[in-house]
């Protein structure tokens, strides 16, 4: 295979944003179930769903870690990406730690580190459109490019949202204008997924049939 590193790698990251998927709904459903369940008779159930989406959001960071240092063996974007998301997590795991500081001290780290998170996605896009580029595939590139753009302006326009949810309520609590607002960002999310998802089915397509082209070139002139 000619990039035999990066279609392992772009299939874990793959697989690791289904998962991601995955616990988020299983997020959405325990919030629901923890507001409905007034009486509490539905304690072991909110505890199942907690469990799982925990260990799928583990599973999904793993995953990802491994697919970008797999990645970055072929395509040097990768490497960014690396860089990124070590940055993300020590940026979260301090946002954590600090979480209950005034937020002079916990939004500035948020805000860091949900820049460094998208510097990650949108290194992992560029990777994919580099390697796009070497594979002379104009197609991915051009898409590459458009979810590129797309993912930008839905993050702007999620960390807007963050700022506002984390200075609004200490003043005017939360109103008409952020629920409008959350739901806009969560359908742009919705829209970010789908593309996600069918940008890199297609790279593993791609990847695919550049090592097919590989093998029957190599068979046709075996000497070379």
């Amino acid at each position: 295979m000619r990039f035999p590193n990066a279609y392992k790698g772009v299939k874990n990251i793959y697989t690791s944003e289904i998962l991601n998927l995955i616990s988020a709904v299983l997020s959405g459903l325990l919030v629901i179930a923890a507001a409905v369940d007034k009486q509490r008779s539905l304690t072991g159930f909110v505890l199942v769903i907690a469990l799982f989406a925990g260990l799928g959001s583990i599973a999904a960071l793993i995953l990802q870690l491994v697919g970008i240092f797999q990645a970055a063996k072929d395509e040097t974007s990768f490497e960014k990406a690396r860089v990124s998301i070590i940055t993300a997590l020590v940026l979260s795991f301090l946002s954590a730690v600090y979480g209950d500081d005034p937020a002079v001290i916990a939004v500035p780290l948020k805000l860091a580190a949900s820049i460094a998170s998208l510097c990650c996605g949108l290194f992992i896009i560029k990777g994919i459109m580099n390697l796009s580029r070497r594979l002379h595939q104009v197609d991915m590139t051009d898409r590459g490019r458009r979810l590129y753009h797309f993912i930008l302006i839905v993050a702007c326009c999620g960390i807007g949202l963050d700022l506002i949810n984390s200075i609004l309520p200490r003043t005017y609590g939360s109103g008409t204008f952020v629920l409008i607002l959350s739901l806009a960002v969560l359908g742009l999310a919705v829209a970010q997924t789908v593309m996600l998802f069918r940008y890199y089915s297609r790279t593993l397509t791609m990847l695919q049939q550049a090592d097919a082209q590989t093998l029957i070139f190599e068979d046709q002139f075996p000497n070379l």
